[in-house]
């Protein structure tokens, strides 16, 4: 069982991530090419003194309940700077989202619960039926969240990187 736990976390790991680039009308000769990489590692709690310190450890197994950190860098290797990149990841299956854990300096960040066909800034919100007919817009559980987007507000310079994070409950 554990060996297909590593297997599955190794999938998520090498999920393909879609990136969406404009130009914004560079020459043909000045491209900008924004390269992405993905990394995953399992968080801990280790006891230091009489203070708890939050680690971070290769992914090798994982259970219910643990908690994964992805890390998406991304770095410009192109002669132009990027402008209106987007990142947008899928939350991996067998996880659940953890609401406030997407950060990305410099970067607007929108989230799906539709597969990534609509996107909506916190405080994310579905329909839910109402007991006597009719629908009712609610927060949407963690559990709904389907896809992650963060659209970079700042030029990507060429030859500079950067980072954007979300956290995940393994199921």
């Amino acid at each position: 069982m554990e060996e297909r736990k590593r297997k599955v976390c190794l999938r998520i790991l090498f999920a393909l991530l879609a990136l969406v680039f404009m130009p914004g009308g560079a020459a043909a000769q000045d491209e900008a090419r924004l390269v992405l990489k993905t990394d995953v590692a399992k968080e801990i709690k280790v006891k230091e003194g009489t203070a708890w310190i939050i680690k971070y450890e290769p992914v090798t197994t994982t259970k219910p309940g643990d908690i994964l950190r992805y890390t998406i860098a991304y770095h410009n290797e192109g002669n132009a700077p990027a402008v209106g990149a987007r990142i947008v990841d899928p939350v991996p299956k067998g996880t659940v989202y953890i609401i406030g854990s997407a950060t990305g300096t410099g970067t607007d960040i929108e989230f799906s619960v539709d597969g990534g066909v609509s996107w909506q800034s916190p405080p994310v919100m579905h329909a839910v039926r109402k007991p006597g007919g009719g629908e009712k817009q609610e927060p949407a559980p963690p559990e709904l969240f389907t896809h992650i987007k963060w659209s970079i507000t700042k030029e990507v310079p060429a030859g500079h990187s950067d980072q954007v994070f979300f956290k995940v409950t393994v199921q």
